[in-house]
């Protein structure tokens, strides 16, 4: 009877671990299961609050392109600009940058910081934000500038670029149907986060491919950008950094700092 016993014993206790294993992992997994569709539902949010914020940019930037540069004046001069030798080129850029003056301040309150003129070769004719840098040839470092000249169809898109990157709107220019070169309007990418931001307590960490950084950024305006503390293969704009409009209940930049640190090695 007591060998009986001790056996009936052994077995519910094997019994009641079996069921206490199974109810755990039963457990875990749907904790796995929630945990997993959390990540997810919030990943689909910031989808659509960076998918929103794009296309207002976008749409801003079609209302630019129609009402202020798509028109016989200033298509004229880029257009006179790419048959000129360098001394009348130099005349009718600054000619360009006197009349884009006004608009490109306008631009920069919305936090439109680029308006470039590029000719059909993909030469810069005028940076706005940079009107001393031009004459440099894009095709092999902006991608999209090249696409546009080649294919004369709108594009959008974010990309690197010698002074600064952002999300690029380029559009082909058109004199009556001879094809004379292409603009672009530019968001700083940092506005596109403020805005994200604005209305949700996640932080968005922006950090840029090291290689391309060094391929593309004019060598004496890399002292922007310094190396991400996720990957030594990225980097960091510091102007990204700088926040105008979190949410109040925000994560604080000393826990991002402890998460990055803490999963440095699996990036």
């Amino acid at each position: 009877m007591k060998w009986i016993h001790n056996r009936n014993f052994y077995l519910f206790l094997i019994g009641f671990v079996v069921v206490e294993a199974v109810s755990i992992i039963v457990l875990h997994g749907n904790f796995l299961d929630k945990k997993s569709k959390h990540f997810d539902d919030k990943i689909r949010e910031q989808e659509v609050s960076y998918t929103s914020v794009v296309h207002a940019y976008k749409d801003i930037s079609q209302i630019i392109f129609s009402e202020v540069v798509n028109r016989p004046d200033v298509l004229l001069l880029i257009r006179q600009a790419g048959q000129a030798q360098t001394e009348t080129k130099a005349q009718l850029r600054k000619k360009l940058q006197q009349k884009m003056q006004h608009t490109y301040e306008s631009l920069k309150n919305i936090n439109l910081r680029q308006l470039h003129f590029h000719l059909p070769n993909n030469e810069s004719f005028l940076r706005m934000h940079k009107p001393d840098r031009f004459g440099d040839n894009l095709t092999s470092i902006r991608l999209t500038i090249a696409r546009v000249n080649k294919s004369k169809t709108f594009v959008y898109g974010f990309e690197e670029g010698r002074i600064y990157n952002g999300f690029r709107y380029v559009y082909p220019l058109f004199w009556d149907k001879e094809h004379i070169g292409s603009v672009e309007t530019s968001v700083n990418y940092r506005a596109i986060i403020d805005k994200m931001e604005s209305v949700s307590p996640l932080r968005v960490i922006f950090i840029l491919k090291k290689e391309e950084v060094m391929r593309k950024v004019f060598q004496d305006l890399q002292k922007h950008y310094y190396p991400s503390d996720l990957s030594l293969d990225y980097m960091y704009e510091k102007r990204t950094l700088i926040s105008a409009g979190r949410a109040d209940n925000s994560i604080e930049d000393s826990l991002i700092r402890k998460i990055n640190s803490s999963i440095r090695e699996s990036v």
